[in-house]
């Protein structure tokens, strides 16, 4: 998908260069259709996409500009909540702006980092529906007509999608209609009344003036010229003479903005991996201030996550600094999730101990590996299940506060040597009771580091038990073994070597 940057510029016969994603539409050869009786698009504009891309949540409100350069010299492209209170307006030079507030802080726009996001807000629109469009101008197309019985009708879905953009630190404007191009215009221009169908759709473009639509500043003055101030002056002009007039593509665009002809829009393509960044308003020394904008980020995963039904293992946070290299956290779960409370819950442990290396500026969320979402049954009984979740979310934690070598569990070996009858094993691969008890003997829970000599005044209750091998891999043992009684009631477990007196303690039952 190209940036706005790189839209090419089209001329057609007899016209004003336009940009491409409307001289696309001018295919005299395409039928006439009407749009399908499911079919709905949901066009969201993210006018404010540089703003967004800076967390503010939760943060004291502060005059913040995005500026750009492009006529050589600075200027405010987007301004904060705060920065027009202080009467700052986008296009006005950088430096009359600092002139008016004392405090501004001033991000540089990054219109490459803009167009990446816009992607991963599409990938995270796939949870809604399979069929999302990334255009120019900041704006997602989202076809939700077969997706309203699953999400509770129209406005249900609309209030969702936008509560739900709202949590992310978003902020966009709806538009629904029966045409791409319909719904388009009228999220641009914040007109949230549906046109359900063609006959609505026409209604609301009618009143509306030519500027409204995103044509050529050309061609929008020679309508006026023309004495065309209203878009349904349009209808009633004859067709032929405005292709000869203004072009060919502009009474097809007319027919596909209004539903009369077709007008496919290639799916989104999802990257294979996820990696979103978001830049703080000023350096943050305090850990406990990242919470917010590492949950925003955790959300947008699990949003593209849940759109693609896939689950993480494994993921990367890197902390952006000004002057040191970044802070790289690598985070494990002991098995496949995408709960964006609990993936918080483990970045908080990690953090709480270990110390960045400076102030933070910003920080990068990556996923490399995406996988099956792990199959549940549904359980006949509400709370079946729930133990392998704890144990899971209790390894979680375990391991983002001790580190991932600390946390071990311990599996039966098929050997008769105490000392090797046990090994250490990944607590993911045992949930609870996996540990089968041996099927030989009864054996103590704790064995001795080292043997030690037995006092006299035990009292054997069990045994003997001869366990006798291990010739064959140098590590032979030929002993008898006895379970004893001390006057306090502890039993302890102890052998002696096969042809010897010498008897020793090798561990305690408790």
């Amino acid at each position: 998908m190209k940036s706005p940057a790189q839209t090419r510029q089209h001329t057609l016969p007899g016209l004003d260069p336009v940009p491409a994603r409307i001289a696309a539409s001018a295919d005299p050869l395409l039928p006439r259709a009407r749009p399908g009786p499911d079919t709905l698009w949901l066009a969201l504009h993210f006018p404010h996409l540089a703003l967004d891309l800076i967390a503010r949540e939760g943060m004291a409100p502060v005059p913040l500009v995005v500026c750009n350069t492009p006529r050589g010299r600075p200027e405010v492209h987007a301004a904060s909540r705060a920065a027009r209170r202080a009467g700052i307006r986008p296009g006005m030079p950088l430096g009359a702006a600092l002139g008016l507030c004392a405090d501004l802080r001033v991000r540089q726009r990054d219109a490459a980092a803009e167009h990446a996001a816009l992607e991963t807000l599409a990938a995270w629109g796939l949870q809604y529906t399979d069929h999302v469009v990334v255009e120019d101008g900041h704006v997602l197309l989202l076809e939700v007509g077969r997706s309203l019985r699953l999400f509770g009708g129209l406005e249900h879905l609309r209030r969702r999608i936008l509560d739900d953009l709202a949590a992310l630190g978003h902020h966009a404007r709806a538009g629904l209609a029966v045409t791409p191009l319909g719904a388009r215009l009228l999220a641009r221009l914040g007109i949230t009344a549906p046109a359900r169908d063609t006959d609505a759709l026409t209604a609301l473009i009618r009143e509306l003036p030519v500027e409204a639509l995103e044509w050529p500043a050309a061609t929008v003055q020679r309508l006026r010229g023309m004495g065309v101030t209203r878009l349904g002056a349009l209808w009633r002009l004859p067709r032929d003479g405005l292709a000869r007039r203004l072009g060919a593509w502009l009474p097809v665009h007319l027919d596909r903005l209004t539903g009369r002809r077709p007008d496919p829009r290639p799916r989104f393509a999802p990257p294979p991996r996820f990696e979103s960044r978001l830049w703080l308003p000023a350096e943050m020394a305090d850990r406990s201030m990242l919470r917010l904008p590492l949950h925003r980020l955790l959300r947008e995963l699990a949003g593209v996550l849940r759109g693609r039904g896939a689950a993480v293992q494994s993921l990367v946070l890197q902390l952006l600094h000004a002057r040191h290299p970044a802070t790289a956290l690598t985070l494990g779960l002991a098995a496949p999730g995408r709960d964006p409370d609990h993936l918080l819950g483990l970045c908080m442990e990690r953090l709480s101990r270990q110390v960045p290396a400076a102030a933070v500026t910003g920080m990068v969320l990556r996923a490399d590996i995406f996988l099956p979402l792990p199959h549940r049954d549904t359980a006949l009984l509400p709370d079946a299940g729930t133990d392998t979740d704890a144990w899971q979310a209790l390894l979680d934690r375990l391991r983002a506060r001790l580190g991932r070598a600390a946390v071990w569990s311990l599996a039966v070996c098929d050997d008769h040597r105490p000392e090797r009858a046990w090994r250490r094993t990944d607590p993911a691969d045992s949930a609870p009771g996996g540990v089968s008890p041996p099927q030989y003997g009864p054996r103590p829970l704790w064995l001795l580091e080292h043997p030690l000599p037995c006092p006299p005044s035990l009292r054997r209750v069990h045994g003997p038990e001869r366990i006798e091998t291990g010739w064959w891999d140098g590590a032979g043992e030929r002993r008898d073994y006895y379970i004893a009684e001390d006057r306090y009631g502890v039993r302890w477990w102890l052998y002696r070597e096969h042809g010897t007196d010498s008897v020793c303690l090798c561990g305690v039952f408790g």
